[in-house]
């Protein structure tokens, strides 16, 4: 199991996403499947700094709603931690793109042995 943080471009608080991730999400090397374990947005603060887990981070969990997130280009950009059991070259970042978050920053968290 590997854990991933990846700040991307668009709105990660829309619903189904999780759903989507998890059932799997085709990809030039094959379909893949992963577990959305988090989901907020983030200021153009954190994005500028290059590290998905900046402390300055403004948060706006899907209980807190009401937060409008911060603009980048036109977009609002947002944080997921997401579990994935193989971690081949640049599929999270495939997949993540795939369904519509292109992603600006990521950072591999966790890396457990199946063992």
């Amino acid at each position: 199991m590997r854990r991933y943080v990846a700040v991307v471009k668009g709105d990660v608080l829309r619903p189904g996403l999780g759903a989507e991730l998890a059932a799997g999400v085709a990809t030039s090397e094959g379909a893949f499947c992963a577990t959305l374990v988090a989901a907020k947005r983030v200021t153009c603060a954190a994005v500028a700094g290059g590290d998905a887990g900046a402390g300055g981070a403004s948060e706006a969990d899907r209980s807190a709603g009401g937060n409008d997130g911060e603009v980048i280009g036109g977009e609002v950009t947002g944080e997921v931690t997401l579990v994935v059991t193989e971690g081949k070259y640049r599929m999270v970042r495939r997949v993540l793109a795939n369904v519509g978050h292109p992603v600006l920053a990521l950072h591999r968290t966790r890396l457990a042995c199946a063992c």
